[in-house]
């Protein structure tokens, strides 16, 4: 977060219980996880960058690349893009 957004952030926070400050914190690296994972999948495909994570992953699976098929059984499209 840069220096300006701050005071934003800590808006938000303030006054959060702990625990729903952990499930949030959770939620986020899992999101940062997948979010690594759809990225570094597009770059290993080396696609044109007009084509949607969507596409790519729907057209990989149906070629049956396990990577892609594994990435949508985890729900990537459904929670993360």
């Amino acid at each position: 977060m840069t220096n300006d957004r701050f005071p934003e952030g800590y808006k938000l926070i303030k006054d959060m219980d702990a625990n729903e400050f952990l499930i949030a914190l959770h939620m986020l690296a899992e999101q940062t996880a997948m979010i690594k994972k759809l990225c570094d999948f597009r770059e290993r495909q080396k696609v044109k960058e007009t084509e949607s994570i969507t596409a790519l992953l729907t057209r990989a699976a149906e070629g049956g690349d396990e990577e892609a098929i594994s990435l949508l059984a985890a729900g990537a499209l459904e929670r993360y893009v």
